[in-house]
Order: C-alpha cells, then sequence, then structure tokens
C-alpha cells in the first residue's frame, strides 16, 4: 500500500498541471493598468461609468502659432483613424433627417412672427455668395443650412469644428484636438511618435492625455518593475539562505517551490477575475519575501532526521504561521474593492501552495542541513530591553499627530510629460475647473429633454430631443403656410412640402459614423439600466437626483475615504478572527502571542504619524501584512526559543522585507507608499516578536559549554591566524592577537558575564577563607586566553618558538618525572585553569619522550581543533575523540599506560554525550557538576593518577603544576582528590580560569 503523503503529492501535482493549463489560456485577456479601476465598489457606479467611457479614448493636442501646422499636425494623427467620415457623409445624414432641424436664432424668429425676415434672407443667399448645403427644393429657406453652419457656435467652449477636428484659440496660439480609440493603435507607439515630432520641431507643440496613455506607461513600467523586483528579490533570499544555511542544496527546491506557488496564485487570480490588476501582480513580487520562509524553516529544522520527524518538527508552528497569514487576509476576501480581492487570492493560493510543496516533499528537505549546532536560548541586556520600551513610547506619541485622507496625488503620479499634457489640456477649453454635470434617464430622448429644460447648451444644441425636432416641425410647417407662396413667385422655385405625416427626425444613433461622432461618444453613455448624459457645467443648474454636478477629483477622494473605511473594519474583523483563533490555540499564552502584532501595529501607525504621512485604505492594507508575519515570528519564537531558531526567524525577516520592501523602489505611488509601510511595520514585528521568547529565558552564558558556539571562530580567520604564525613566527601571531581581541570584546558578553560570575563567587570564598581578593580585568583574561592559543599551537605543530617551561619541584612531580624516565605510564586529569596543550613542550625535561594520548570534544565547534590536527605531529601526539570511547577503549588506553604512554583527560568538563553521567562535588562553596565518565575511566586504568595544570608565568614562560591522587582508586575519592587541586590552582591563577560558560549553574540545570 502506498504512502498516504503519495496520493496527496499526486494529487497536489495534478491541481497545478490544471493551474498551469488555465493560467496559459487565460492570460492572453492581458491586465488591467487604469489605478482608479480598481474602486469598482458598488458606490462608485456613475463614476466607474464615466471612467469606462473614456478609458479607451486618446486625446492629441496640438498647438502653434501657425494654424496651417497645427492643423497638418493634427490631421497626421487623425488619419491613424483609418477610413474617416467626411462632410459629404454628415451632410447625407442630416439631409435625410432634417425635417425637425432649426438653429436658434431661426426658431426665434419664427416664434416671434418674423417668417418675412427668414424668407428674405434666404432669397438674398440663393443670389449671394453662400451655397446651400442641401437640395433648394427641400431646403428653401436655408434652415438645415443654417442648422448645419451654427453647430460650431452652438457648441459650448469655444471649440470649432472644422473637417473632423475641433479647432480653438486663444487670441495668440490655435489648437487642434484629435480623439483616437486605442482598440486599434498602440498607444505607447503613439506616444513614441509625439516625443519625435517635439523634438525635430518647435512651430507646433503636440500634447498627449487620456487613460489610455497612463495605462499604456504604467503597464510598462509595472512589468519592467515586476522582472527587475523579481530578480533582486530572488536573488538576496537566495544569497541569505546561503549565509543562513551555508549550502547551496536548498536551491533547487526552493525555486522551483516559488514557481509553482506563483503559476498557481496568478493561474486562481485568472480565473476568478475578469481582469486582474497590475497592481496585483507587482504585490505577488513580495510573496518570494513571505513564502522563502517557510523554505528557512524546513531546512533549518532537517539535521539529519527523517522525514516524518522533520515534518512533525515542522507541522505545527509551520501550520498555525499560515492559517494566521491566511486569517490576517481572509476578511479581503469579502471587501467591495476588487483589487482587495484579488491580493488576498494571490497570497492566499500562493502561500498555501508553498506549505504544500514544503510539507509534501519532505524527502527533498531531509538533507544534512548546514546548521548543526544547538543553540541555548538568550536574554538581552537590560539596555536592549529599556530602549524597546523607549522605542515604542516615542513611536506611539506619533499617533496624535497621525491624519486620515486620500490625497489624490500621492495614489497617482502620472509621469511628467502625461501630466503637464493633461493641465494643458484642460487650460485650452477655457476652463480649469474639472466639474460637468451628468443627466440619468432612461432613455437618451429622456435625457436630451432633461437638458434642454436645464436651458444647458451641450448634445441637445447639437442633436435636439424629439420632443423639441416635432416642436421645430410645427414652427417649420408655419414658416411655409405664410411664406410659401411668396418664395415660389419670388425665385420661381417650386417648394417641396414634406409629409407632415412621415416626418423623419435626426437622432444621436444616426450620427455614429459622422463628423461630430466623438463629440457624441464623449457625451452620451449607455448601460443596461440607464443613459447618461455628459453636459457642460452651469451654475444655474438644478440640482435633483437625476442631475447631479459632479467633480471626479472629490467623487474619487470620497471614494477612498471609504475604501480606508471599509479596510480598517475588515482589519478589526481580521483581529477578531485571530483573537478567536490564537484562543483556541494557545490559551493561556494568548496574550504573549498577540502583544508583538499590538505593539507593531500601534508603533507603526506613530511613526507614520511623525513622518506626516497621510493614512489612506493602502496603509490598512499594509497592516494585515505584518501583523500575520509578525504572528509568525511569535510563534517560531515560542515553539523553539532557541538561538539556532532567532537565528532563522531574523533571516526570514531579511528576505519578507526584501520581498516586500522592494515595493519602495516601484515608480507607482501606492506600492512606492506600501512599501515604505511595511519596511517600518516589519521592522517593529520582528523586534516586538522576540518579547515573549525572551521572558524568562536563560542567559547564553547559562548553557552548558557544548551548547556553545566558539567566539569569531570561523575557518578562515583562524586558517588566517595560522599562516601568520607559520611565516611570521608565534611572537607576531602573538601581537595580531591584541587588536583582535580588541574587536572581538564587545561582543564578547556571554564570557564576560561566566567570568563576573566566577570572579564573584571566587572572591566571596576567598574572603571567606581570608584569602587576598583578586582583581579582575575581563579584557587581560580573554587576552591571556587568545595569547595560550598561539603557545599551544606552537607546542603541537610546528614548534618554531616553544615557550620556557619550568616544573616546581615537589614530591609529586619529581615522582611524576621519574615514572616518565623509567618507562612506566601515568593517567592525567588536566582541567581548563592554564593550557594543558603546552605540555607536550616539556619534553625536554625528561629522559625519554612518552607518546600522549589526549581526549578531546571534537563534534562541537571543533574548528581550531580540526586545523591544530592537519598540522600536529601524530608521531608524539595522538587525539582521541571523546564520543567515541567505549568499553574497548578503556582496554587499549590500559595496555597504552603499560607500554610508557600518557593519557590525559579533562575532569572540569561534563560530557557532551551523556551530560547525565555527572558527580556532584563542592566547588568554591558551590555544588558542581564533574564527568563522572572521567574519572571511572581513570580507576579502570589502574595506573598512576596525576592532576596537572600548566599556567602562564610572563610573556612566554610556563609553570607544570602536578599533584598525585593519593587515595583509594574509586571515582569519588578521586573526584575529591581532583577539587581539592582545582581549588588550590583557581586561588593561585584565576585569571588563567578559561572557562567561558556559568560553570556554578549550567551543569546543575543541565541535570
Amino acid at each position: 500500500m502506498k504512502n498516504p503523503l503519495t496520493y496527496l503529492r499526486i494529487a497536489f501535482l495534478s491541481f497545478f498541471t490544471i493551474c498551469l493549463i488555465a493560467l496559459l489560456f487565460s492570460i492572453s485577456k492581458g491586465v488591467e493598468t487604469d489605478i482608479f479601476s480598481i474602486l469598482n465598489s458598488h458606490d462608485s457606479s456613475l463614476l466607474s461609468t464615466l471612467t469606462k467611457n473614456s478609458a479607451s479614448t486618446m486625446n492629441i493636442l496640438c498647438e502653434g502659432v501657425d494654424k496651417n501646422k497645427v492643423v497638418d499636425f493634427a490631421k497626421k494623427y487623425n488619419s491613424k483613424k483609418g477610413s474617416r467620415p467626411t462632410l459629404k457623409d454628415t451632410l447625407k445624414v442630416i439631409s435625410n433627417h432634417k425635417d425637425g432641424l432649426l438653429s436658434c436664432e431661426a426658431r426665434s424668429q419664427i416664434e416671434r412672427g418674423e417668417t418675412a425676415q427668414i424668407k428674405d434672407a434666404a432669397i438674398s443667399q440663393l443670389f449671394g455668395f453662400s451655397p446651400n448645403l442641401f437640395s433648394v427644393k427641400k431646403d428653401p429657406y436655408f434652415l438645415a443650412t443654417s442648422y448645419v453652419l451654427n453647430l460650431q457656435s452652438n457648441n459650448t467652449s469655444g471649440w470649432n469644428i472644422e473637417d473632423g477636428l475641433l479647432i480653438n484659440t486663444d487670441g495668440t496660439n490655435h489648437f487642434a484636438l484629435v480623439s483616437l480609440d486605442k482598440s486599434s493603435l498602440n498607444p505607447l507607439k503613439i506616444l513614441h511618435e509625439i516625443h519625435g515630432d517635439n523634438s525635430s520641431q518647435r512651430d507646433v507643440k503636440i500634447w498627449a492625455g487620456g487613460a489610455p496613455f497612463h495605462a499604456a506607461v504604467s503597464e510598462f513600467s509595472a512589468k519592467k518593475e515586476i522582472n527587475v523586483l523579481s530578480f533582486f528579490s530572488v536573488a538576496i533570499c537566495l544569497i541569505l539562505g546561503i549565509i543562513l544555511l551555508r549550502s547551496l542544496k536548498f536551491i533547487p527546491f526552493l525555486i522551483v517551490a516559488l514557481c509553482i506557488s506563483f503559476i498557481i496564485a496568478t493561474s486562481l487570480v485568472f480565473i476568478f477575475f475578469e481582469k486582474p490588476h497590475i497592481l496585483t501582480l507587482v504585490f505577488g513580487t513580495s510573496l518570494i519575501g513571505l513564502s522563502v520562509d517557510y523554505t528557512y524553516h524546513a531546512f533549518s529544522m532537517a539535521r539529519n532526521k527523517n522525514i516524518s520527524s522533520v515534518q512533525l518538527a515542522l507541522a505545527k508552528p509551520l501550520t498555525c504561521a499560515l492559517i494566521t497569514t491566511c486569517t490576517c487576509f481572509s476578511p479581503l476576501l469579502f471587501a467591495s474593492i476588487g483589487i482587495l480581492q484579488q491580493m488576498a487570492v494571490f497570497t492566499i493560493a500562493g502561500l498555501v501552495s508553498m506549505y504544500s510543496c514544503v510539507m509534501l516533499c519532505g524527502h527533498i528537505i531531509s538533507i544534512k542541513s548546514a546548521i548543526e549546532e544547538e543553540y541555548t536560548q538568550t536574554d538581552f541586556p537590560f539596555f536592549f530591553k529599556a530602549a524597546l520600551i523607549l522605542v515604542f513610547i516615542v513611536s506611539s506619541f506619533g499617533i496624535l499627530k497621525l491624519k486620515t485622507g486620500n490625497d489624490l496625488s500621492k495614489i497617482y503620479v502620472p509621469v511628467k510629460f502625461l501630466a503637464e499634457s493633461e493641465r494643458r489640456i484642460l487650460q485650452c477649453g477655457h476652463s480649469e475647473n474639472s466639474r460637468f454635470t451628468v443627466i440619468k434617464a432612461s432613455s437618451v430622448q429622456e435625457a436630451l429633454e432633461k437638458e434642454e429644460s436645464c436651458n444647458i447648451q451641450g448634445l441637445s444644441s447639437i442633436v435636439p430631443s424629439l420632443k423639441k425636432q416635432k416642436e421645430n416641425a410645427k414652427l417649420i410647417e408655419k414658416l411655409y403656410e405664410k411664406e410659401s407662396e411668396n418664395f415660389s413667385k419670388s425665385t420661381n422655385i417650386k417648394i417641396q412640402i414634406s409629409d407632415k405625416n412621415n416626418l423623419s427626425f435626426l437622432e444621436p444613433k444616426h450620427l455614429e459614423n459622422t463628423l461630430v461622432a466623438d463629440l457624441i461618444k464623449r457625451a452620451l453613455i449607455k448601460t443596461d439600466k440607464a443613459v447618461y448624459l455628459v453636459s457642460p457645467y452651469s451654475p444655474s443648474t438644478p440640482f435633483s437626483i437625476d442631475i447631479q454636478i459632479v467633480e471626479p477629483r472629490k467623487i474619487l477622494t470620497d471614494l477612498f475615504d471609504a475604501c480606508s473605511k471599509e479596510t480598517f473594519t475588515l482589519l478589526c474583523f481580521s483581529f477578531a478572527i485571530l483573537l478567536c483563533f490564537l484562543a483556541i490555540s494557545f490559551r493561556k499564552k494568548l496574550f504573549s502571542y498577540l502583544l508583538p502584532s499590538l505593539l507593531a501595529s500601534i508603533a507603526t501607525a506613530g511613526l507614520l504619524g511623525y513622518l506626516n504621512e497621510t493614512i489612506n485604505f493602502f496603509h490598512v492594507l499594509c497592516f494585515f501584512i505584518f501583523v500575520g508575519l509578525g504572528l509568525d515570528y511569535t510563534i517560531f519564537h515560542l515553539s523553539n526559543p532557541s538561538r539556532q531558531m532567532k537565528k532563522t526567524v531574523f533571516f526570514s525577516f531579511l528576505t519578507s522585507l526584501t520581498g516586500l520592501g522592494m515595493l519602495a523602489f516601484t515608480s507607482f505611488s501606492v506600492t512606492r507608499s506600501m512599501g515604505i509601510t511595511l519596511s517600518i511595520g516589519l521592522f517593529f514585528a520582528y523586534l516586538f516578536s522576540s518579547i515573549p521568547a525572551i521572558k524568562g529565558k536563560e542567559n547564553f552564558s547559562s548553557s552548558p559549554w557544548y551548547k556553545q558556539k566558539e567566539q569569531s571562530a570561523g575557518k578562515i580567520r583562524l586558517l588566517t591566524m595560522w599562516y601568520i604564525y607559520k611565516f611570521l613566527g608565534k611572537n607576531i601571531m602573538k601581537a595580531v592577537c591584541v587588536p583582535v581581541m580588541l574587536f572581538i570584546y564587545p561582543f564578547a558578553r556571554p564570557a564576560k558575564e561566566a567570568i563576573k560570575k566566577y570572579s564573584k563567587i571566587l572572591n566571596d570564598f576567598s574572603k571567606e577563607k581570608k584569602y587576598p581578593q583578586t582583581f579582575f580585568s575581563m579584557f587581560k583574561h580573554l587576552l591571556g586566553f587568545a595569547l595560550s592559543m598561539a603557545d599551544k599551537t606552537d607546542a603541537c605543530t610546528l614548534a618554531k618558538n616553544l615557550p620556557e617551561i619550568n616544573i616546581p619541584q615537589s614530591d609529586d612531580s619529581k615522582e611524576f618525572l621519574e615514572l616518565i624516565d623509567s618507562g612506566k605510564g601515568v593517567m592525567v586529569i588536566s582541567s581548563h585553569i592554564g593550557t594543558i596543550e603546552v605540555f607536550p613542550a616539556a619534553r625536554g625535561l625528561t629522559k625519554r619522550d612518552p607518546h600522549v594520548h589526549a581526549f578531546k570534544q571534537l563534534g562541537h565547534n571543533a574548528i581550531y581543533t580540526d586545523i591544530l590536527s592537519s598540522y600536529m605531529d601524530s608521531s608524539k601526539l595522538t587525539v582521541h575523540p571523546v564520543e567515541d570511547i567505549g568499553v574497548e577503549t578503556a582496554s587499549i588506553m590500559k595496555d597504552n599506560i603499560t607500554n610508557g604512554d600518557i593519557v590525559i583527560m579533562a575532569g572540569d568538563r561534563i560530557s557532551a554525550t551523556n551530560p547525565n553521567a555527572v558527580l556532584k562535588e563542592r566547588f568554591l562553596n558551590c555544588d558542581c557538576l564533574f564527568p563522572k565518565g572521567v574519572f571511572v575511566f581513570a580507576k579502570l586504568m589502574e595506573a598512576p593518577i596525576f592532576f596537572i595544570t600548566c599556567v602562564s608565568t610572563s610573556w612566554d614562560a610556563y609553570e607544570i603544576h602536578i599533584s598525585k591522587h593519593k587515595g583509594e582508586l574509586k571515582p569519588k575519592e578521586i573526584l575529591a582528590s581532583y577539587v581539592k587541586f582545582l581549588q588550590k590552582e583557581a586561588l593561585a591563577h584565576p585569571l588563567q580560569w578559561f572557562h567561558f560558560h556559568d560553570f556554578f549553574k549550567s551543569q546543575l540545570q543541565e541535570k
């Protein structure tokens, strides 16, 4: 039977394949680039309708002193429409529907009864130089001609219609406005052509405006930014991963998982939304930083574990992190703002996909991680905690300066040329007032009638309503009744009178392919539910439900305000859901999990207040993100409060900061503002997420010695010191140790804490016994250790400059030397007082050079030992790993002692492989633990047992202090003698105590 995970992997792969196929078919519909199209809420139907109407219109304004040149350039761009309607086509349409057309002047004259004047004017025109545009028999009184000639004056704002172009002048400059539809044109190519014309000549200035130009530039910038930001995000995340894991093995998995997650998220957005917004995909690049966190945690936990153990270790914290992040975004699915829904779908789908990759592909992840050390819990110094509290207090006061609102200039800032073009096009309309009237009606005719009733000179001045045309037809009939006979007598022209029961009136639909088609398209908007007529603004326009004075900027600001309130409501709802989830999952620890995100939100809002940022709904959206991430950091901190986890969370924070912070470098004001807010929020979220983890935790220095990492013990640094010794000698190496220690000293806090604790205990003991007090210099203490490393390097390897060795005369030392000279072996128990590794330099003090067998912990932080071993003279010294000690080891060492060798083991450090095998003994008035195995091993040797220290007496001189165990060969007895000797040496050489962990506390706690 197959493993259930196999079926899940097959299902996930099948789902990915379906998403990939769906994406290939749906991506062709493209993306939305209009910044205001994101406001597709129910309250924005009017503005949405208006913007959609103008979304495909490109305006090109040609400006210059020479009218002919202006018109020539305008015709050049107007020709891009392809086949264009001519004046003849327009006149033909009007001729077929002229029965109700009257100019304002003619209508007024007929109403006043001045029909004779109309007849006389028509006769004069008939025999003058102004030809009739229509058949004289059908339009004897030049009524339709007068209507056409007065179209330009009927159109408000001063624009004239000349050969399909809108022409205007301000007295000095002439303007020609061309409107193009983007459906068959490339806005970017037209912009490029406009820039070329502007740079090649100065007689005519060409401006470009309209949504398609803005959208094209935005889309081009967004696509470029997506590629660049994605590349840099991935690159930085990979670099951080290599630094964290010190391995390249995670890269293939990470790249594959990212691709799968990105494809699934993108495909679902294209499936669920008709046309996703480009901002969603720009925002989607932030998924890189979010999802890489999961991979980091997976690889950092995969430390030679089998598949099930890795998945088990990941299951709870990773699942909780996923649920909290998805919970933060889930309320956005119910937002009325489309882009919020898109971002929620993208983020949730992407994170769930990455989570699935990590959990289902344990057989790939469960490789040997580069992180081998078990780091212990750490505490932060008081000044750090105080600084953290101070930062929060100061930041929170910034909330008093916080402002809310939606400044449109900060939401979307067009490129300079387009911004100048929009202003110039508006100014050339002889008005910088962007307000206009919108009339809502159930039909086109009703809209025209309402416009006429308001006395607005808009579309109805070009195409009167049918009601008004019927009134005009009656007036024309009245004119004919009074003047037809006299006109025929005067001109000898027989007038063709239209059948009043079969009149043809002009409607906007008849002009769709004429020279005034652009004007009608701008003014008349049809939807499934209503018809909207866009008319010029007039202060006298009466306001009603169906007649509104529209100011787009104010409407947009109101809409953004409503969106901000809705988003803030969703954020509160998200917090409520999170509160329930955390209460169920963590119960009494609820406050510990929630506090960091709450503090981060307050501090971020306060800092934005200090920066004079006006909070809009895009800022509020950022709170969803860093609240979720802050909870992730807290969950991982509390799930495993070790330094290893802290390091992983720190690098996860850096990757998230990279992915989300990159938004600050985009050209969109919205995403740039989000990037800045997210950078601040993530910083505080990470900073405060450590609060629950540091509460009541142990000092780093309190951890057992084998769980501590060597300070500044990088392989490259130690090799550098080795080559300095090899080529320049030991004294130069020692001299270099001084500046090196000056650099290390500020960061050696654990070691300094351990020394401080040791000095207090030692001086308390000395005071009780009335011994002299010792003044401790921490720097001198640490420098002494560094210099001792130079001496033991020389003693164990090249022996270029061996120190002067002296053995004070005593009965024990005399017996020890006699045993060596007589060819007998001994068992030596050393300590970490002084430098036992200098012992091989004392060979010249004996007649025989015995072989030395030294036991050392090699599996933990053995960088220095590894380097030393590679250059060690193995003919004189053999180093055995403590990890490999077994029953056979005792037998072999016993034989070696019989053969006259020396066996050395340290008796003051508990075993890393078996930390519970300990013996307790009083040392400096403290109960301390010592390794039981060492003293049992010494008993098994059945040989003389000596305790030895090698202590430094000057720059290049050492003394070897020797004491023999004279009691019974029992572990407790041997330990008692050893501790007595150790206590004596500590009092005599306090600054050569090289235990840089809490010797007096951590061992008991470990027990």
